[in-house]
């Protein structure tokens, strides 16, 4: 009897402690499922998210009718609601009249009236106009269900850029291109409308990750330029908003690319894990440069600007972002199969067209630039080998010297990718179309500017087990990283 009650009694105890197995195995199974899609725990948040005003930009990839070079401003915006929001004025937010719904999946045409005011027409409002004429200089266009949870006529949370749709789901599309938060509209000319996307920095991060990196890279590196891609956001707001400018930073390759929301689970999952991280030298956040192949020399942040300094303007930001060698380069740029956009490329430059760009640049000071009789390098860095200067010698007087970096843009980016060049460019030779007429070819590694983070060798130091944060500290010396929010 009593051997009977003990093996009762050992076979509850089993069975308890299966079920004691089973329980935790799934507990552990559904964490580790949230942590891969990027919503595992997070450390306790010192603050809330900032938010950010993102410039729009118009331009081909955006709308058909962009301008071939891309624009500031809008003649016409047509904008879809993929939520429901709500249109009011941040010029006249007590006024009733300012105020209208526009539809889940409704379509808005924005146009600028003559003398400072915006027309609005879409027949998904929900009073049943269809052309609205407001004679304000600002529309703020916002989902209507928000987290955290807002009512536009709360005069308590005025600010766009802390709250977005809930879910955080796109709430608007321009063109091809869908976006998160809330979109401003201002009256910028009577043919010209400027576009501001306003949402949380984390929200923000999610687009660039995305454009800025494959999001199939490695989990590591995705983080990395997350940590780096934060930090450039708050040191563009910081400068921003010190000196009262009406957006933060815009989308392009003038601060980070940017297309709006991209819904990829790995680059969410990089910049949930990293929320608020930001590298830091001597506590103080900075603005940290990185580009996509350094060509095997990293340059020096002073070469691309000069005197770079912290968000307080006391900490120097050359010995954080030094010249220095890049030893991932090489198999980076071959594994991943870039060497004929990322390795070796040849720039040809005809003097006609640099005379009539570096015209533009020098016009504004009254200086003339003659027919272009040279080029040739001025100084170079010692240690990283990069250009630093560009002599162009012409038939108005003396030579026009032009910092690498700004002869680059003035070039185009994408035609001279860096200031890392052969030691025989720039090569002069007769042009086989027209004889008599010179033409010359630069010969360069890598692409970008080349201060701070390589892109691609973040993508093989991460492949090699190297973690986001070392990868930061490998190319910011002497950073630690801290949680901003």
């Amino acid at each position: 009897m009593e051997r009977d009650q003990g093996l009762k009694i050992a076979r509850a105890s089993l069975l308890v402690a299966l079920l004691a197995y089973f329980a935790g195995t799934l507990a552990w199974t559904l964490l580790q499922q949230e942590r891969d899609r990027g919503y595992g725990r997070l450390p306790a948040s010192p603050g809330p998210d900032p938010g950010l005003r993102v410039l729009i930009l118009n331009r081909p990839q955006l709308l058909e009718r962009a301008p071939p070079k891309g624009s500031r401003t809008f003649d016409a915006l047509y904008v879809q609601a993929l939520v429901a929001c709500e249109l009011s004025s941040p010029d006249a937010p007590d006024n009733p009249d300012l105020r209208v719904t526009l539809k889940r999946g409704g379509r808005l045409l924005v146009k600028p009236e003559l003398n400072s005011g915006l027309i609005l027409s879409s027949g998904d409002f929900d009073r049943g106009a269809k052309e609205l004429y407001w004679t304000v200089s600002r529309v703020q266009i916002s989902p209507i269900a928000t987290e955290p949870a807002h009512d536009p006529a709360d005069k308590t949370h005025p600010d766009p850029t802390g709250f977005e749709a809930a879910g955080s789901r796109p709430a608007f599309a321009i063109g091809r291109n869908r976006y998160r938060g809330s979109l401003e509209l201002r009256w910028a000319g009577s043919k010209e409308i400027s576009a501001l996307n306003c949402l949380p920095v984390e929200a923000y991060l999610e687009g660039v990750i995305g454009e800025e990196m494959s999001p199939g890279w490695p989990l590591e590196a995705l983080k990395a330029q997350a940590i780096v891609s934060r930090g450039y956001a708050w040191a563009r707001r910081s400068k921003a908003r010190a000196s009262e400018s009406w957006f933060d930073l815009q989308d392009g390759g003038d601060d980070q690319e940017y297309r709006g929301a991209t819904g990829m689970d790995l680059c969410r999952r990089a910049v949930f894990e990293t929320r608020g991280l930001v590298p830091l030298i001597n506590d103080k956040p900075f603005l940290p440069l990185f580009h996509a192949s350094s060509g095997g020399r990293i340059g020096g942040v002073d070469a691309v600007w000069p005197d770079a300094r912290d968000v307080t303007g006391n900490q120097a930001l050359a010995p954080v972002m030094p010249p220095q060698d890049d030893p991932w380069y090489t198999e980076a740029v071959s594994a991943l199969g870039l060497s004929a956009t990322h390795g070796t490329s040849t720039a040809t430059i005809d003097p006609r067209e640099l005379q009539r760009e570096l015209g533009k640049v020098l016009s504004p000071s009254g200086r003339a630039i003659g027919y272009v009789k040279d080029i040739k390098v001025g100084r170079r860095d010692p240690v990283s080998q990069r250009v630093l200067s560009v002599l162009v010698h012409h038939s108005q007087g003396e030579p026009v010297d032009i910092p690498a970096h700004a002869f680059r843009r003035l070039v185009g980016e994408n035609v001279l990718r860096s200031t890392l060049w052969t030691p025989d460019s720039p090569k002069k030779y007769e042009s086989a179309v027209k004889r008599g007429h010179f033409i010359y070819d630069i010969t360069c590694f890598g692409w970008g500017h080349g201060a701070g983070m390589s892109q691609i060798s973040a993508w093989l130091m991460a492949r090699q087990g190297w973690t986001a944060e070392r990868i930061v500290q490998r190319y910011y010396i002497g950073t630690r990283l801290g949680r901003l929010w």
